[in-house]
């Protein structure tokens, strides 16, 4: 199996294995990082973890201005609950 560091990395993997002859999931499984419309569209779809930017982009203002008034000290650490939308891109083993 492949995991990509996001959906256009692996959609440039599908183009590659392709090109190889080989197929998605017969004979690589594939899992990537975004689940942007890129994972969606592809042929089988990706599967892929969703980054939740609006999460992540009011956690980054609210640290920021925590931290500006005094309130937080940097570095900042936050964890995000992660989140997979299975899709067809990986086979499933017996």
């Amino acid at each position: 199996g492949i995991f990509c560091y996001n959906d256009i990395y692996a959609r440039d993997f599908y183009r590659a294995v392709q090109n190889l002859g080989l197929s998605i999931p017969g004979d690589y499984s594939v899992v990537s990082t975004d689940n942007t419309v890129v994972a969606s569209t592809l042929e089988p779809s990706l599967t892929s973890i969703a980054h939740p930017k609006t999460e992540v982009g009011k956690a980054a203002a609210n640290a920021m201005i925590s931290i500006i008034s005094g309130k937080t000290q940097w570095p900042y650490k936050h964890i995000f609950k992660p989140s997979i939308k299975e899709r067809h891109s990986c086979r499933k083993l017996a």
